[in-house]
């Protein structure tokens, strides 16, 4: 995916801060991040990205607290010295990409590197919120997230100026 939550990151991060180191770790051993090895060797995780953003940005406030925590990590498969068409065709077929960002399409290409190339989505933020208020149930399908901030992104306008982050996170703190 190309856009995250911040919301559900800030909810994450408040998470940490309350945590001890111990405690910490025992949620991201609990917690382990999905990855895919390209056909040039590099590992894309497949899942977790708010988690991943919460560690990083978390390590950002407190990186003594966060200091020598360990993520786990596994390998769900790997397409080193294969075709990158082969590569591409069983993210699409097996739905391990997103192909959208801010509601449009986008390439393979265009999918963020490294997570601090990852975008900010506000309506990611407003269904996140929407979820985790009981508004809508996870149905457990992929994307569903994606899918209900489509949907407010044609009905609402969600911007930085009328997205108060600071009255979301006491929301959930």
């Amino acid at each position: 995916q190309k856009d995250y939550s911040m919301p559900r990151v800030n909810y994450l991060i408040n998470k940490f801060k309350k945590k001890s180191k111990k405690k910490i770790q025992t949620y991201l051993d609990n917690k382990p991040i999905p990855y895919i090895l390209t056909p040039k060797g590099r590992r894309i995780i497949l899942d977790r990205h708010h988690l991943s953003q919460g560690i990083r940005h978390s390590y950002q406030i407190d990186s003594e607290k966060l200091a020598n925590i360990k993520v786990t990590f596994y390998q769900v498969d790997c397409f080193i010295n294969q075709s990158v068409e082969k590569f591409e065709n069983y993210l699409i077929e097996n739905k391990l990409v997103y192909l959208k960002s801010f509601g449009e399409s986008i390439e393979i290409e265009d999918l963020p590197e490294k997570l601090n190339q990852m975008g900010q989505d506000f309506y990611r933020g407003l269904s996140w919120i929407l979820k985790k208020g009981h508004l809508y149930y996870d149905l457990n399908i992929n994307y569903s997230e994606f899918a209900w901030a489509n949907t407010l992104r044609n009905h609402f306008i969600v911007n930085s100026e009328v997205y108060d982050l600071k009255l979301i996170n006491e929301l959930y703190n």
